[in-house]
This record gives C-alpha cells, sequence and structure tokens, in this order.
C-alpha cells in the first residue's frame, strides 16, 4: 500500500482563513482494491480545516488501485460561498510531505463513467451548460470587442440596481455596495470633477423645477470660466460716484419692516449683522467706528450734579443711621431671610456657627450682647471645705479621656496631660513612689483590672463579716474581698479561679483534704478522701461501682493464658453445614451455607435474587425509566454556538434531529466548537443520547461547521 499526503488551504473572498470548514473526498468509483494484496479501498473521507483554514489528508495513491485510471473528488465547504469541487489524481511518484491539492488537478479527464478516456469538446458541450463569462456560473452571454462594429441587435444582460428613494451610506469604506436607482430606474452618480457641457442643454436638463428661459443656453453661459458680458441683459449702467435723482434699469432692492422693497441708499442703507467678532486693539476712533466723522462737543452735554456720594470726612465715632452711601462699610448681617444692621453686642448666632479661634482673650461684652455673669472658673456653685454638705448639691461633671489599655498619650515628661479613665467611667489613678498606696475601707475591683503599682506595701482594710458573702449573679460582675473577724480571707469567685503569678509564701497548715504522704500498702481502709493511689471504678450503664476481683483473663492480660479445655463442658456444634465444594443446582438451604446466598432488601423484608444457569441473574428491563409524553423545541443554529437544550435533572431520553445542510457539533456542556464537542451529527442525521441509569442530564450546546439551520431535539 503506497499512500501520499494532500491539503490546501480554504480563504473567503476577502483571502480570510475558514476554521473548521468540511473537507469530503471521495474516491470515484465504486469499488476499489488494492493491486498488491486485492484489499478493499476506502472511497471516502471526512475532515474539518484547522484554524488558519489548512487541511490536510493521507490516501492512497491512484495508480496503485484497480481499476485503473480512477480520480478522487475533493470537496471544500466555503460556507456562505457554496461548495468548490477539484478532480485530482495522486501518483506514487509525488514527493514526500503535504502536496497541494492545487497542483494535483486533472481537468482534462473525465470521470464519469468512462475510465482511461480524455475530454473532448463535443463531450463537454453534451455532457455540461455552458458557464457564464462573470467566471460564477449563470446564463450564457455574448461577448464584444472593443472597436468592432456594434450588431444591430447586441444581446447582455441587463444591470440591476437597488431602487432607493433616499439616499443613505451603506457599509464601510473598502465594502462591496450594490448600485442604488430612482423609481423610475434612473441611476443614481456622484459628480466629482466638473462636467463639461458640449451643446446647449435644455431647461429640463438643467434643473428638476423647470423655469421659463428664452432660447436655449449656450456652451459659455454654462461654464464655470466666466464669459465676459456685455450688456448685463440689458438696463441702464452708471459710473461709480455718478448722481442720479431717478434709477432706471436694475438696481439692489431690500424689503423693510413694513415689507416694501426699497433701493440701496443713504437715506435707506442696507441693513448688514456682522456673524463672529471683529478683533481690535484699544479703544476704537470715532473714524474707525464712523464711515464719516461726527463731530461731537462736550459743550452740548448737560451738567449733572452727582449727590449719591458724602463729603469727604475722616471716620468718627456715633456715625448717625446713614441715609446715603457712606465713607465707612457699615455692617449688615442676615438671619437667613433678610438682611438686619449688626449691633455692638452680636450674639452667638450672629458670630459663627463654628468657633473661630482667637488671640487673646476677649470680653464678655465683645462676645455676646447681654453679659453673663461669670464667677471662678467656669461657673457652677463653690463650696467651703469642712462646711455642712447641702442636701441636694449642684455642680460640674469631671471629664476624662477614655483609654482602654492605658497607653501613652503625650510625648515628653512635663507636657499637659487630660485625666484618663476606663470604658465603665472609673478613672485610672497612680500611687507615689514616696510613699505606700494604701485603702481605707472596702476596695472593689474589677476583672481584668490591676491594683495599681506602689514602692511600698498595698494596705487593704477589708470589712468585717460575720457570714461569708453572696455569689455574684453574672459573668463579669464586681467580686469583693472580705475578711472574718479573725483575720482570714474569703473570696468569693463566683466559681470560676485565682491565678497566681510567682510563689506564695504560705505560713500554718493548710487543709488540703490530701492525705498524709505515705507509702502504698495491701488492705486499705474504704477511702473517704482523696488518695494517694487510683481505686478503680467500674462503669455498669447507670452508675458507677468499686471494681471487686477477681478479673478474667481478658480483664488482666494482652496475651492470653493457656487455660485446659478439660473443664470446658462439652456441646454439640451443629448449625455449620458438612464441608463441601460450591456447586450448581442448590436446594434452598435451611442453615448457614458455605456459599453466600444473595439477598435483596425492597424495603421492608429480604428477598431471594432469581436467576438461571442459562441467563445468570435476571433483570426486570420494565423497571427502567420511561414516559408517555415528549416536548419538540425547534432550535435555529449557526456557526455561533447555541444552547440546544436546558439542563433537566429529570430527563429520561434525548434526541436531536440536525436539518441543516451541514454537520453539526454537539457538546454536553457549554460553548460547543469544531474542537470542543461531544459528538458530530451529519446532516439529516438524528443523535439519541444513550443511557437509562447513566442519563446525562445537564445543559446541551451545538454549533453548525458552516451555514445555518434548524436542530430538532426531543426530550422525554
Amino acid at each position: 500500500m503506497t499512500t501520499k499526503t494532500v491539503g490546501g488551504t480554504v480563504r473567503d473572498i476577502t483571502g480570510t482563513p475558514i476554521e473548521n470548514a468540511e473537507i469530503r473526498i471521495h474516491l470515484l468509483t465504486q469499488v476499489a482494491f488494492r493491486t498488491v494484496d486485492d484489499s478493499s479501498v476506502v472511497t471516502d473521507l471526512t475532515l474539518f480545516t484547522a484554524a488558519d483554514g489548512t487541511w490536510s489528508a493521507t490516501i492512497e495513491c491512484n495508480d496503485t488501485i484497480t481499476p485503473t485510471g480512477t480520480l478522487y473528488e475533493v470537496k471544500e465547504d466555503y460556507a456562505f460561498g457554496g461548495w468548490k469541487t477539484y478532480l485530482i489524481q495522486v501518483l506514487s511518484s509525488l514527493p514526500v510531505g503535504t502536496n497541494q491539492v492545487l497542483d494535483l488537478i486533472i481537468p482534462e479527464m473525465s470521470p464519469v463513467g468512462i475510465v482511461n478516456a480524455f475530454l473532448t469538446q463535443a463531450l463537454a458541450d453534451t455532457l455540461y451548460e455552458p458557464l457564464g463569462g462573470g467566471g460564477g456560473g449563470g446564463p450564457v452571454v455574448t461577448e464584444y470587442t472593443e472597436d468592432d462594429v456594434a450588431p444591430a441587435n447586441p444581446t447582455g444582460p441587463t444591470v440591476i440596481a437597488i431602487r432607493a428613494d433616499s439616499l443613505s451610506a451603506q457599509g464601510s469604506d473598502g465594502d462591496w455596495v450594490a448600485l442604488r436607482a430612482t423609481a423610475n430606474g434612473e441611476l443614481y452618480v456622484k459628480v466629482v470633477d466638473s462636467i463639461n457641457v458640449l451643446g446647449p442643454l435644455t431647461d429640463a436638463q438643467l434643473r428638476a423645477t423647470p423655469i421659463p428661459i428664452s432660447g436655449a443656453l449656450t456652451d459659455a453661459q454654462l461654464r464655470a470660466t466666466p464669459v465676459p458680458v456685455t450688456g448685463g441683459g440689458g438696463g441702464t449702467e452708471y459710473t461709480e460716484g455718478a448722481t442720479d435723482a431717478t434709477i432706471t434699469g436694475q438696481a439692489m432692492l431690500w424689503e423693510d419692516t413694513a415689507d416694501t422693497l426699497r433701493a440701496i441708499s443713504a437715506a435707506k442703507p442696507l441693513p448688514v449683522g456682522i456673524i463672529g467678532t471683529v478683533p481690535t486693539s484699544g479703544p476704537l476712533t470715532d473714524a474707525q467706528l464712523r464711515a464719516v466723522a461726527v463731530p461731537v462737543s462736550l459743550a452740548s452735554i448737560p451738567s449733572h450734579s452727582i449727590d449719591e456720594l458724602p463729603t469727604a470726612a475722616a471716620l468718627a465715632d456715633n456715625t448717625a443711621n446713614p441715609t446715603t452711601t457712606s465713607i465707612g462699610a457699615l455692617q449688615l448681617v442676615f438671619d437667613g431671610a433678610t438682611w438686619d444692621r449688626a449691633t455692638q453686642a452680636l450674639t452667638d448666632t450672629q458670630l459663627r456657627a463654628t468657633a473661630v479661634p482667637v488671640s487673646g482673650p476677649l470680653t464678655d461684652i465683645q462676645l455676646r450682647a447681654t453679659p453673663v455673669p461669670v464667677t471662678g472658673g467656669g461657673g457652677g456653685t463653690e463650696y467651703t471645705e469642712d462646711a455642712v454638705t447641702p442636701a441636694d448639691p449642684v455642680g460640674t461633671t469631671v471629664m476624662m479621656r477614655r483609654d482602654d489599655s492605658r497607653t501613652a498619650a503625650v510625648s515628653a515628661n512635663g507636657d499637659w496631660i487630660a485625666s484618663h479613665g476606663t470604658s465603665s467611667g472609673s478613672l485610672w489613678v497612680a500611687g507615689d513612689p514616696d510613699f505606700p498606696f494604701s485603702v481605707a475601707g472596702q476596695l472593689e475591683g474589677y476583672e481584668n483590672t490591676d491594683l495599681p503599682q506602689a514602692a511600698g506595701l498595698v494596705g487593704i482594710s477589708a470589712r468585717a463579716s460575720a457570714a461569708a458573702p453572696a455569689d455574684v449573679s453574672a459573668d463579669g460582675d464586681q467580686i469583693q474581698i472580705w475578711t472574718t473577724r479573725k483575720g482570714a480571707v474569703n473570696i468569693a469567685d463566683a466559681g470560676g479561679s485565682i491565678t497566681v503569678d510567682g510563689t506564695v509564701a504560705v505560713s500554718g497548715a493548710i487543709d488540703t483534704e490530701l492525705p498524709t504522704a505515705a507509702a502504698l500498702a495491701d488492705n486499705m481502709a474504704n477511702p473517704t478522701a482523696p488518695a494517694v493511689a487510683g481505686h478503680n471504678m467500674v462503669w455498669d450503664g447507670a452508675t458507677w461501682d468499686r471494681q471487686v476481683p477477681p478479673l478474667t483473663d481478658t480483664q488482666l492480660r494482652a496475651s492470653a493464658v493457656p487455660v485446659s479445655l478439660a473443664s470446658v463442658p462439652s456441646h454439640a456444634i451443629d448449625e455449620l453445614p458438612a464441608a463441601a465444594a460450591l456447586a450448581d443446582a442448590t436446594a434452598n438451604p435451611t442453615t448457614t451455607s458455605v456459599g453466600v446466598e444473595n439477598l435483596l432488601f425492597n424495603g421492608t423484608t429480604w428477598d431471594r435474587v432469581r436467576g438461571s444457569i442459562a441467563n445468570g441473574m435476571l433483570v426486570d428491563i420494565s423497571r427502567q425509566p420511561s414516559s408517555t409524553s415528549a416536548t419538540v423545541t425547534q432550535v435555529a443554529v449557526s456557526t455561533t454556538s447555541a444552547q440546544l437544550q436546558a439542563s433537566n435533572a429529570a430527563r429520561k431520553g434525548l434526541a436531536i434531529f440536525n436539518d441543516a445542510a451541514t454537520v453539526l457539533f454537539v457538546k454536553f456542556g457549554t460553548t460547543a466548537s469544531g474542537t470542543s464537542l461531544t459528538v458530530k451529527i451529519p446532516a439529516a442525521a438524528v443523535y439519541e443520547i444513550p443511557g437509562a441509569a447513566g442519563m446525562y442530564t445537564g445543559r446541551v450546546d451545538g454549533i453548525l461547521a458552516s451555514g445555518t439551520g434548524n436542530a430538532y431535539v426531543t426530550e422525554w
């Protein structure tokens, strides 16, 4: 067997490669055999182009196939351009590598029913319809040679244009655009350069709306190059600078506001409007502004006394309420609706909503309209030391900065610093290193709060109590330290624990409930307190009991202890069958079997699995999923991936019929393509998703190799 590789490239009319274009290669004979061993030859092959539009295939050489003289038909799918077909012959003498299909074309041979016969003109006229001169098929047209004498009745195709009652842009620059014509079939043309007119034009040829003209216009009257004209169409001509009381002939007229036509004159000048601006440098003189200078005398300007400004005078205090513009600025303030004169004593609202830093102290008179008496440091009632406290004293509160972690707040020693407190409002305090920190009375603290550190001792004078204090109510509550009248400290920790950092020195005996240290011995009495050794307890399922000997061998040892079987009573073990090899046709067992009998659970009881030697295990195929209804959906498909069917967990079956003219690529999943697919469905073919218990229930997408069409999807 001798093979060669052939290939080609599929491009559209713009030269762009076409991806996934279908290529069909067919050996033009019903049957073919290899001459080397008389084995059959595959006569059909289908493949698709790569991303760059190329394709290649390895096929058997025609000169090693019988019958001799066979040809291959190669068809390339150009999507919107249809199929392009080649007849090639692949010989064993071709070089190694890919041989381009265009180099192997055999146009002069006819493979249709005749082998080893050349295509003659007579045979071609009989078998084939002549192609048109346009290069793409169509009707037969007659061609003519330039400068030949035209026949009396020439034949040829007509030019078809698109009727366009109004013209609009079509496509982009460089695109193919069809011709446009009017409703009467007149072809639209665009004049790029000027048109030279030879001979007189009629009025209908010049204008869409006829204008009565006496006589035909000459070429000189129609051309862009001015033609000297004398006479101007009749009438009286005038010389510049001449005067004439009555104008006769043609003159420029304009229409005034009363819709009266008037000749342009000094008395009735032509109104003009200036569009845009006129650049000027500096003030314009009277000569620049007017064609004729108009002398202006200041003597003609009437005298006016300017009395709205006050007489020049130095500013002074106690100025009266003004009635005219003043030399100084008289301040007004806005109250949200009207302006009022600002009085000497401004209210806080009149000054500013946000305080403005002022250098130097302002007097109360400067700040407020109504003075407020202020005594001793910010207001409030003052009290005298050692005086009797009133029943309901009043005063200001002390503010401090909240500091949860007691971090440094100022940068250096000697800076001003505010008082700091906890999140609950307790003031942080620190003891003086030169004096011991002592607390007289009850010392109360909070969880996670340290006692202040001091250089000396911390003296705590706790309140004596005859009875133990009650527990605190909840986690986070205040805990107090109490002492009895004898000096012993009772700590109410609400069932918590006390952590001690460092070593605690204890004087005297501490009752720990632990026994005195002693060596272990036998025959110990039943303990009433924790012992040095551990006493074994066993759980009976409800309570713990003391473990009582003797213990079994399993309880005592990990390794078995030899035991004499003479003390074991004799028992007959008759529940196991006699040893025997497994065999077919075994009767229904009544005891434990050597083999395992298969049972299936039906939800309530266990049933024996049915079967036979001939057929094996019986399966009830009637229990497979079935449906009595189906849904058929028509889906439009093209060369863009589209969803053929959405996912459906209750799907029992799915079938897809390709009603398009090209291959449909189907993918179990999202976005199908020629390189990402599950199955290829040829044109006019159907594909059913296999499986019952293993039915695919997800989304299904599809895309055509080329062109457009429909897919019919049936789901049940």
